[in-house]
């Protein structure tokens, strides 16, 4: 049963990831060039974007969809691509998460100390310092889309 729990993931993790590019896209799109006075509707963008992120799922272009999209109205207006925040967040902790697999999870001492210098590095700055540069500390390097990749099985 695991393995198939694993097997689904690696099938639906694209589509899902397709989905939430499709989202913030649209989202941005809103922000920043979307004119509401020019000829353009709202569900014209949004059916411009779903063909172009998700060929495969009409449904999303159901009128009122829109309005599920509630961190777009939400969100503070000089912030335009609040969404794809998740994503990067999501970038880092599967990197930083790949730290550990590294040292190995039964190297019980490696671990321990890779734990102590993450909640060193990121828990006692609280919002210091960027996320960025806490991650540089931590990992010696910038973040990399490598294990966001794998994790969605689109290496």
């Amino acid at each position: 049963m695991f393995q198939e729990l694993v097997a689904e993931r690696s099938r639906r993790s694209p589509e899902m990831l397709l989905q939430r590019i499709y989202e913030n896209t649209l989202e941005l799109e809103l922000h920043s060039t979307f004119d509401p006075r020019g000829s353009k509707s709202i569900f014209d963008l949004q059916k411009e974007m779903c063909e172009k992120y998700t060929p495969y799922n009409t449904s999303l272009l159901k009128k009122g969809d829109l309005s599920k999209f509630s961190l777009i109205f939400g969100t503070d207006p000089g912030e335009p691509a609040f969404r794809y925040r998740y994503l990067w967040a999501e970038v880092m902790s599967l990197d930083a998460y790949v730290a550990f697999e590294d040292v190995g999870f039964d190297n019980t001492e490696e671990t321990k100390r890779l734990g102590r210098l993450f909640r060193e590095i990121f828990f006692s700055k609280g919002g210091s310092a960027s996320s960025s540069e806490l991650f540089r500390k931590f990992r010696g390097r910038d973040p990399s889309i490598k294990s966001f990749m794998s994790w969605h099985s689109l290496d």
